[in-house]
């Protein structure tokens, strides 16, 4: 071999064995298992009866659920041929044995659309954000971005345990949102582990997606006439006479065969993560939930584009919100008062 061969290729073997190396850093570098599986609908229960199960196994976990937590401070990757990756630090927090076992026996779909309308439940709240947040991902790069969000609401709060909740239980209707990274299409068995799994079809699950997936291929023109306006200036003496001239306006005809086909405790249930940031407007997920629910009578103001006079369309904001959330705690509570 020439002397410019050799060198050639051994500067090519050196690459190859950096990158290798690069590689096995950022995938292997604390890396956790990934857990879950969809849960089989038995054929005698629906599919919230489903959902209230994962709820009433979770109730009966030992707590507290939480070991401790870490965290992981800022840091940096870089990969051959590839700019520089910045990362920003999160909280990690740990499980018992109990509670990682517990996340074998359902998919991540299914946890966070069961156990989130627990956050405002005066006992085991934080211990369903706990379990949720200590979810593994896999590498750090995806743990902050899946969990990231809601265990920084957890250390925020000061929750340790039932016995030591810090200030989560004043702040629990505001937490919905620290969910995000954990739901949605991305969030999916086969999305996760990139291929695809027996067990999805009859699961609740399976179920989830569909919903998610027409709800993501719902129409972006919710009503009839588009959008609410009034003229200006607005003051609430002038928005509350506007409102009592009006009358409730119209879906569009997409818009109705989504409600119609999903309408339901099922629906409240799934959707309840999509629910907006607390000090926002209603976003489109949230129009969607107010007729699953059938409080379009009493909250379609709440849609109205303001920029004046705009403290009762916010007060209406804030009370659909709270109404939701309630509704789809209640769902499952009811079924416990009965056995």
């Amino acid at each position: 071999m020439k002397p410019t061969q050799f060198v050639k290729t051994s500067v090519l073997v050196l690459i190859f064995i950096l990158a290798g190396c690069n590689e096995s850093h950022e995938n292997n570098e604390e890396k956790l298992p990934l857990y879950g599986k969809p849960t089989k609908v038995l054929s005698n229960e629906s599919l919230v009866d489903a959902l209230c199960k994962i709820q009433s196994e979770f109730r009966d976990l030992p707590k507290p659920l939480m070991l401790n937590m870490s965290q992981k401070g800022e840091w940096t990757t870089n990969k051959i041929g590839a700019p520089t990756a910045h990362y920003r630090g999160f909280s990690r927090i740990h499980l018992r044995p109990e509670a990682l076992t517990f996340l074998q026996q359902h998919s991540r779909l299914e946890l966070v659309a069961s156990l989130v309308p627990l956050f405002i439940d005066p006992e085991v709240g934080g211990e369903a954000a706990v379990l949720l947040a200590g979810i593994p991902a896999g590498s750090d790069s995806m743990q902050g971005g899946t969990t990231g969000n809601l265990s920084s609401r957890i250390k925020e709060t000061d929750y340790k345990s039932r016995e030591n909740q810090g200030t989560w239980n004043d702040n629990g209707y505001n937490q919905f949102s620290a969910v995000t990274g954990l739901y949605g299409l991305t969030n999916s068995t086969s999305r996760i582990h990139k291929k695809n799994v027996v067990e999805l079809p009859g699961s609740l699950e399976s179920s989830i997606i569909e919903l998610l997936r027409d709800l993501e291929n719902a129409p972006l023109k919710f009503l009839e006439i588009g959008y609410l306006h009034m003229p200006q200036p607005h003051t609430i003496e002038t928005v509350r006479k506007w409102i009592d001239g009006h009358q409730l306006p119209l879906p569009s005809t997409k818009t109705k065969k989504f409600v119609e086909q999903y309408k339901g405790d099922f629906a409240t249930m799934v959707m309840l993560p999509k629910i907006g940031q607390p000090q926002g407007l209603l976003n489109l997920n949230e129009y969607y939930m107010m007729w699953l629910t059938g409080r379009e009578n009493e909250y379609w103001p709440a849609l109205l584009n303001l920029n004046s006079g705009q403290k009762y369309r916010n007060q209406l904001i804030k009370d659909f919100r709270k109404y939701y959330v309630k509704k789809a705690y209640d769902i499952c509570q009811e079924g416990r008062a009965n056995s």
